[in-house]
Parts: C-alpha cells; sequence; structure tokens
C-alpha cells in the first residue's frame, strides 16, 4: 500500500523543510511527495528542488487557490492513498503507517481519520486535546454527523485516490472550509473509520492567519452550509433542515471558542448566547465546548 502527499504553499520558505522532513520519517510508505508552489516570491521553490530526497517533486502554479492546488497535486499522484499536508503544518513520526494499519477490505472505505495536537507558530505544542474522549468521532457511514459539522481537520487523513476522483476532488469554488463540503460528499457514498487514540497532525496556529486573530463572522460560513445542503443528492432526506440547524448552530459554536482562544470573551459570549439560541437541545454540548476552550481542549 502506497501513499502520495500532496503540500500546496505560497511563500513558504520558513516552513516548507519542515513539513518535508516529517513526511520523510513516515517511511517507505510515502512514495511521492508532490509540493504545488502557487507563484511563490521567497526561496520556496529553490528549497523544495534542492531537498536530498528523489520521492520529491515541484509542481508550478500561479493560480492561488488552495483547493485547486490540492486537486493539481492529486491529478499528479500516483500513490492508492492520498495524503494532504499544509506547509506548516507536520505529521507526526508514525502516525500514517497507523493509518494504514486500520485499513480493511472493504471497498467502500474511503478516509482513514485521527486527531490532532494545536501547535504554536515555533513548533510547541499546546491545549489538552489528549484529555478529550477520542472515540466518540464518527466511524462507518458518518453522513448526517459530518453534515452537522467538520470532524476533522486536514492532515489527519487519508483518502483513497479512486474515490477522491470519483467525487471529484475539492471544489475550487469554495474558498474557506471546503475540506468540510468534501467530506460531506463522500460521506454521501463511502465509508470512514476513525482510529482512537492517535494523533496524526501537529496543525499550526500562524499568528498572521486570519482565522486565528480575528473572529470569524457567520457570514463566512454561507456559502459552504448552501453548497453542502443544496446538493441534489440529499434532496429526499427528511431530516435536512433539522441537520442545518445543528450545522450552524456548530459553526456559531467555533466562531464562539476560536473567540475565546484570541481572547476575545465578550465576543465569544455573544456568540454563545446565539449558538443556544440557534439550537437550545445543543445546549450541554455546546456549553461544554465554550468552557472547554478556557482549559485549551
Amino acid at each position: 500500500m502506497t501513499i502520495s502527499a500532496v503540500i500546496p504553499v505560497k511563500d513558504g520558505a520558513r516552513f516548507i523543510e519542515g513539513a518535508l522532513d516529517s513526511l520523510m520519517r513516515q517511511g517507505d510508505l510515502i512514495t511521492e511527495v508532490i509540493v504545488v508552489n502557487n507563484g511563490s516570491t521567497d526561496s520556496t521553490g529553490e528549497i523544495v528542488e534542492n531537498y536530498n530526497d528523489e520521492r520529491v517533486r515541484l509542481v508550478n502554479s500561479d493560480i492561488p487557490n488552495l483547493p485547486l492546488s490540492r486537486n493539481i497535486g492529486a491529478s499528479h499522484a500516483t500513490g492508492e492513498w492520498l495524503y494532504f499536508l499544509d506547509a506548516d503544518d507536520r505529521v507526526f513520526e508514525g502516525a500514517l503507517k497507523r493509518l494504514l494499519d486500520a485499513r480493511t477490505e472493504d471497498a467502500s472505505l474511503a478516509v482513514i481519520y485521527g486527531d490532532y495536537r494545536r501547535l504554536t507558530h515555533d513548533g510547541k505544542a499546546f491545549g489538552e486535546r489528549s484529555i478529550l474522549p477520542s472515540n466518540r468521532k464518527p466511524d462507518g457511514d458518518v453522513l448526517a454527523a459530518f453534515l452537522t459539522g467538520n470532524k476533522m481537520i486536514v492532515g489527519s487523513q487519508i483518502v483513497r485516490r479512486d474515490w477522491f476522483e470519483q467525487v471529484g476532488g475539492f471544489d475550487p469554488d469554495i474558498r474557506f472550509a471546503e475540506d468540510w463540503e468534501l467530506w460531506c460528499r463522500m460521506a454521501n457514498v463511502a465509508k470512514f473509520k476513525f482510529v482512537p487514540d492517535l494523533f496524526v497532525l501537529g496543525y499550526t496556529m500562524q499568528p498572521q492567519s486570519m482565522s486565528h486573530h480575528q473572529v470569524l463572522p457567520f457570514d463566512r460560513f454561507k456559502k459552504v452550509l448552501d453548497v453542502i445542503f443544496q446538493n441534489p443528492a440529499l434532496a429526499d432526506r427528511s431530516d435536512l433542515q433539522s441537520l442545518r440547524t445543528k450545522a450552524e448552530a456548530n459553526c456559531k459554536a467555533y466562531i464562539c471558542t476560536e473567540a475565546v482562544r484570541m481572547n476575545s470573551h465578550g465576543q465569544a459570549f455573544k456568540a454563545y448566547l446565539q449558538t443556544i439560541q440557534h439550537h437550545p437541545a445543543g445546549l450541554p454540548r455546546n456549553t461544554a465546548k465554550y468552557l472547554g476552550a478556557y482549559f485549551g481542549l
């Protein structure tokens, strides 16, 4: 079984070598690493071209579109499984082997995933995700669960290349939460497998990232929500409206927890109240998320 890794990057000279190193530590199961360079003006391309491993390939693209870049990388892949990694993130040693070891003979299995840890911009782990009950993530037929909110972050999963191609990959027209839309589309036709107690990814919280230093407005979720819930393949579901209500509440809960982590406590409390008003039945769960954010969960 082989894995093709895809890294989209623009001006990532500070990070790209660390990402490549973390992939090389996965061993021979990584058969190729395709770096899609989106018109970098720094030394990113030179670093990749000079990286001392023949498995690393550079593909140049001048289109600054993250989901499209991932699709471009996947189109060059030959491995049975795809692994998408952002240039400033890191995959933990041995994690991809554990994902592969969890595969089954079921041809409908499209995604195998684990959890992640947050990293500061200088690579130090923070937060206490290790105390979360990781065995609660959805497994098998996960469509209903994923329709209510994204359950994984890009880089915490491997994806069967044939399923990725069958569903059409990432939607280039969605520039925010495009991975969530893909997982929903894929979960409509295939199965997912969760590996408990496995941290796959070190997810870097860059201070210059918009989503990490500004409180997100709910409007940013509207496009992806519309695309997900207007999918004709879901039209016959009798629970579609209730699932969308839960999804909208979970988006607001996400806004709330991220605001807590940015110390924007007034905006966090406002988002918390909106979450409860939008979906009163979710009070216990969303209150737990709100409080948990204070403790780095």
